[in-house]
């Protein structure tokens, strides 16, 4: 039993930075763009 809740643990953690880490990837680049968009009216 405990074993199973350590897997579920290790499972739900490793999906949370796998999601974070391409939300980072995604959301930087947009990020950079657009600040470096507004840079150029400036």
């Amino acid at each position: 039993m405990e074993l199973v809740s350590l897997c579920n643990t290790i499972t739900i953690i490793s999906h949370s930075v796998l999601y974070v880490s391409l939300s980072y990837y995604i959301i930087n680049p947009c990020t950079s763009a657009s600040s470096n968009f507004d840079d150029s009216f400036s």
